[in-house]
């Protein structure tokens, strides 16, 4: 997987794509939808602030395809979202490459958030 000039993350057809997002001092209330013209093909949950997703860039997958997450955050004792809080999503791949780095997501005025993550299979 390697990042574009445009944004978009370039895959290759067998790629595995691994996705873990992560909450900070908030109760874990992201949602990743589903993956436009593909399927995760596995969802986990190693503990209650993290989730870790997978896909296969596989023939099935368009060549321009597309997922988000959305993220809420909880409230603290006094009634408002921590100044602290916050998300942490990792893309990593089965392939070589550099390494990307880790979006940190913040609570802002409109709650939820929302993060699209586009990628194109390479020819």
């Amino acid at each position: 997987m390697r990042l574009q000039q445009d944004g978009d993350l370039e895959v290759s057809l067998g790629e595995i794509i691994t996705v873990e997002i992560e909450a900070t001092d908030t109760a874990f209330l992201a949602h990743a939808g589903a993956i436009q013209q593909g399927q995760w093909t596995s969802v986990t949950n190693p503990s209650p602030s993290k989730e870790v997703r997978q896909f296969t860039a596989t023939s099935a997958f368009s060549k321009n395809f597309v997922f988000a997450i959305g993220f809420d955050f909880s409230l603290g004792p006094d009634g408002k979202i921590p100044a602290t809080a916050s998300y942490s999503v990792q893309l990593t791949s089965n392939m070589p490459g550099p390494p990307l780095r880790p979006r940190t997501i913040r609570p802002t005025s409109i709650l939820p958030s929302t993060r699209v993550f586009t990628f194109e299979v390479a020819p």
